[in-house]
């Protein structure tokens, strides 16, 4: 078991040479830089937590990231439960990056499912830790850091729903 273990981004067709021993090549993970976080999801929380629902609209969700020099300037839509933001650099790069809201094991767990450049695939391991930033940002302006559970996301038409389980007190 791997009691150290992190989300890391594995990208398809990215293999290590054969090895002389005649094992074939596998998949090898890049990893996500060192990321800290003041949450943990509680997979069976106590009878006595309280439910809470917090709604984001889409503007809330637009500026989630306000401190991230690539999400400056972002619009999102929100389609096919989905999270889309889009922006330009300087340079008229235009960026997309799609990411879906997921629900693992209690926590909340963004997953980015496209991301592209100038309307060309891009690596999304350059981006993986605006998927951390986002969920970070959510959880912070929803619940007290500490122990949750992520219940339910419901997505409506200009706006997310996250409902979530805390600790008595919190």
């Amino acid at each position: 078991m791997n009691a150290w273990a992190r989300p890391c981004y594995v990208a398809s067709g990215q293999t290590s040479a054969v090895l002389p021993t005649g094992i074939p090549p596998t998949d090898t993970p890049s990893p996500t830089p060192d990321l800290t976080t003041a949450f943990t999801a509680i997979v069976n929380p106590g009878a006595d937590w309280q439910r809470e629902s917090v709604r984001w609209a889409r503007a809330n969700l637009e500026v989630i990231a306000p401190t991230d020099y690539r999400l400056a300037g972002t619009e999102l839509e929100i389609a096919d439960e989905n999270l889309i933001y889009t922006w330009t650099d300087e340079d008229e790069n235009t960026y997309e990056l799609t990411i879906a809201l997921q629900i693992i094991d209690g926590a909340l767990e963004p997953v980015i499912e496209t991301y592209t450049v100038n309307g060309q695939p891009a690596d999304p391991g350059a981006i993986q830790d605006l998927s951390f930033i986002i969920r970070e940002n959510i959880l912070l302006d929803s619940i007290p850091p500490g122990n949750y559970r992520l219940e339910n996301i419901e997505f409506e038409e200009n706006a997310v729903v996250f409902t979530f389980s805390i600790p008595p007190g919190e």
